[in-house]
């Protein structure tokens, strides 16, 4: 994520922003807090004093200690603010110096709740951001307010996280400091935590009662942005505190779908293990498992399919007989994925089907000899099946094939043609690393189901060709 801010004042510190979340905007989580304009009206203001000797000696870089007791001693006004925008008190605290602070808080003239420089952030925010438990503390006890928004919506809270200060994030719980609240972009601090790989951060925040599945204003959980991120430890986190590993986000992406699209093989293992559905479809009637054969990731697939993942199921997440991710692996050449693929529920006709567009494709020259050497084996088993039945290689036979209860008539594909022609082509083409022509073409050779198997064919949204 880009957290810088883009000024053209290179003295001034850049922002966080999150643009890399996700969803529409009846999802957009609504702030919890009253906005800067409403809580800052109150506050006390700083007068422009730019030409102010003390700002030679005090910046947002270093502070003079000297200069500045000789300046409180000399009665030098306390609540002006240098060309920036900044407060003599703001600077003490960015400059992480407990010692300016303390005095500084004794002075009557003192404003701690006070408004500095273009992100419009009080003294608490400098001291969260740098990582200065004694300065919140001191800051806290001289009546400062914790749930001071800046202009992007964050609290001191959300700086202490960002700055991963675990001692400071506490103060400021105990001070009374909302969990609920959301930035500009919809950002949790739960968000924050997981950005800065901020795995005690998150235990912290969950128990303060922090919104574990709480997305932002792009529709990205925690979960969605640790994945994203590639932390996995936090990721397991989040799972381990009740991050839900059946969420979605935008495009009704499940996050195995976005740990899939992200290639991180750590998060698809441990959503796995939390429970998650390995068969939901996205709102393109994708499984993770197609998307996965798409971005040809072999580990995944396989990990997928040892975890049950189902090829055939397609639109609207039903089972059909077509094997998409098959098809699509045949027609790209991806011949280890289809040696994957194929499951006992894939019919023959399906596997004949997909060795044809092997056969055509110029991607690979062993795809077909994969799909045909599953039909070899298929049927090698079908036929020890039989002598243990003892039923004549005639003789009728159960239907492998057959899907809920019924019963279709046995295949009489040409296996050894089949086979015997891929097996000449297989090896003419291991000699010359190309794919040509079958001398028996695969398509020509027709079984009696064909007709009866094509017009059952699962079609994807009547545009089955343009899904490869």
């Amino acid at each position: 994520m880009d957290y810088t801010n883009g000024t053209d004042d290179s003295t001034i510190t850049g922002k966080r922003t999150a643009d890399d979340a996700e969803l529409t905007s009846d999802q957009i989580p609504k702030r919890a807090l009253t906005d800067y304009a409403q809580m800052s009206a109150g506050l006390a203001k700083l007068k422009s004093d730019p030409d102010n000797s003390i700002w030679q000696d005090l910046s947002l870089d270093s502070i003079n200690m000297k200069r500045l007791y000789q300046y409180i001693k000399q009665s030098g006004a306390l609540d002006i603010q240098d060309k920036n925008g900044y407060g003599i008190l703001y600077l003490a605290a960015k400059n992480k110096s407990i010692e300016a602070l303390r005095i500084l808080v004794l002075q009557p003239s003192i404003e701690v709740n006070v408004i500095n420089g273009p992100h419009n952030e009080t003294p608490l925010h400098a001291a969260a951001q740098s990582d200065n438990s004694d300065a919140v503390e001191l800051l806290i006890d001289n009546e400062a307010l914790v749930d001071i928004p800046d202009e992007l919506g964050h609290t001191p809270l959300y700086d202490a996280t960002f700055a991963k200060s675990i001692e400071s994030m506490k103060l400021l719980l105990n001070a009374g400091a909302r969990c609920d609240t959301v930035d500009s972009q919809g950002n949790s601090l739960l968000h924050i935590a997981v950005s800065q790989d901020f795995s005690d951060g998150i235990d912290l925040l969950v128990k303060h009662g922090c919104d574990v599945n709480i997305t932002n204003a792009s529709g990205i959980s925690p979960l969605a942005n640790s994945i994203q991120l590639n932390f996995p430890k936090v990721m397991k986190k989040l799972l381990l505190v009740g991050a839900d590993p059946n969420s979605r986000a935008k495009y009704n992406r499940s996050m195995l779908h976005h740990a899939v699209t992200w290639n991180r093989l750590d998060a698809v293992i441990a959503l796995l293990e939390a429970g998650c559905d390995l068969n939901v479809v996205n709102i393109m009637d994708e499984t993770p498992l197609l998307v996965a054969v798409q971005q040809r990731k072999i580990d995944i697939v396989q990990r997928l399919i040892e975890a049950g993942a189902d090829p055939h199921i397609g639109a609207g997440g039903v089972w059909q007989s077509t094997n998409l991710p098959l098809l699509y692996s045949a027609n790209h050449g991806y011949a280890e994925m289809c040696a994957i693929l194929v499951t006992d529920k894939t019919s023959d006709f399906l596997i004949k089907f997909a060795a044809e567009l092997g056969q055509r494709s110029a991607s690979s020259p062993y795809t077909t000899h994969v799909l045909v050497n599953k039909l070899k084996a298929r049927k090698g088993a079908e036929s020890i099946k039989e002598e243990e039945d003892g039923h004549s290689a005639n003789g009728e036979k159960d239907d492998t094939n057959a899907i809920d209860g019924e019963s279709n008539k046995p295949s009489d594909l040409d296996f050894d043609a089949l086979i015997n022609a891929a097996e000449d082509v297989a090896s003419e083409n291991i000699k010359t690393g190309s794919q040509k022509s079958m001398p028996q073409d695969i398509q020509s050779i027709s079984t009696e189901t064909d007709a009866l198997q094509q017009g059952t064919f699962d079609m994807i949204d009547g545009d089955f060709p343009n899904v490869f």
